[in-house]
């Protein structure tokens, strides 16, 4: 019987019916399916009896509660996991375990013509995890620059962080995930065209499928020049500094156009062009890792600077996003520490 905390409803059925199919069918699979399971069950149970960071409890003298862990995380970051709660490591390792797990079943079923109906069930399950991996980075992206966001935004995001540390089960807790969500699935279907490089036709593409949220996030940070350059580097598939030998390249040939196939040669790259998997959530999890690395890179050659066109973006399109989707919570009356 699977731990009702590990899974949804549609998780759960979907599940079931897999399993139940795969006894019958093909008892290997079956078999690992349920050892994988055993060992998530155990993970499971690990993280439910490590003690709420939630609570106010004292350890050797220390009191330690959600606002000690607030000034913990401000202080010294959350790179430094081991001045953190265990429960926050297991929960994590729980996440990703979640997403293995699911990422089997898939390639179980896309191998059996039986069972390709519940592929798109199992996929939505595994982006879902890897996907929370992904807004985690970002909340502790935010946290991190003292120098970008005000005290209220970063105690937000710290907030809303320890939250989902805690309850790791319930994929509602965050009220800015869909969004962001829906933003990188929309990427992973866009292929971008090397034309003019100014990316438009890629944008109205990308914000097809987007809500209103998006809309009122792209009217107020359209014109900004570092949100026009991380956006860029999403659409392209390429760092803001490949971005701008490109462009000086095509300029100097007086080029208008450019097949995608030559992009590599003209920069001198060893990496192919292809586009971001769109079936494997974790290529465009590795993406998002990338720019970041790029965007911390810049922030270090020149700290404080503003972003200009020679330095590029020192945020990402999700932390402009999201920090975006915080400071309007809380401009809202009801909005509470």
């Amino acid at each position: 019987m699977a731990d009702s905390r590990l899974f949804d409803d549609r998780e759960r059925q979907v599940r079931d019916r897999v399993l139940t199919r795969l006894r019958e069918h093909d008892s290997t699979a079956w078999e690992q399916c349920r050892s994988l399971e055993a060992a998530l069950q155990d993970l499971s149970a690990a993280f439910a009896r490590y003690p709420s960071i939630l609570d106010q409890r004292t350890l050797g003298g220390d009191v330690h509660s959600m606002e000690t862990l607030i000034d913990i995380v401000y202080r010294d970051g959350v790179d430094h996991i081991v001045l953190l709660p265990t429960r926050v490591a297991v929960g994590r390792s729980l996440v990703v375990a979640r997403s293995n797990y699911f990422a089997y079943l898939l390639k179980v079923c896309e191998e059996s013509s039986q069972l390709t109906e519940h592929t798109a069930e199992l996929r939505r399950a595994w982006e879902l995890g890897i996907f929370s991996l992904l807004v985690e980075d970002v909340y502790q992206m935010i946290i991190g620059r003292e120098s970008c966001y005000p005290a209220a935004v970063r105690r937000r995001a710290a907030i809303d962080l320890i939250h989902l540390w805690e309850y790791r089960y319930d994929r509602r807790i965050s009220q800015y995930a869909p969004i962001i969500i829906d933003l990188w699935r929309a990427r992973s279907r866009v292929v971008p065209v090397f034309g003019s490089m100014i990316g438009t036709r890629e944008l109205l593409r990308l914000s097809s499928t987007q809500s209103d949220r998006w809309y009122d996030f792209l009217s107020t940070y359209g014109d900004d020049r570092e949100f026009i350059q991380a956006l860029e580097e999403l659409i392209f598939g390429l760092s803001w500094e490949e971005i701008v030998a490109l462009r000086r390249r095509m300029s100097e040939e007086d080029r208008t156009a450019i097949d995608r196939s030559e992009v590599p040669h003209l920069l001198g790259l060893e990496r192919s062009m292809d586009p971001v998997n769109e079936t494997d959530p974790r290529e465009m999890y590795r993406f998002f890792q990338l720019r970041r690395q790029l965007a911390d890179e810049r922030t270090l050659k020149e700290p404080g600077a503003a972003p200009d066109d020679d330095t590029g973006p020192v945020r990402t399109v999700e932390e402009l996003l999201l920090s975006y989707l915080i400071n309007e919570r809380l401009q809202q009356p009801a909005a509470v520490g």
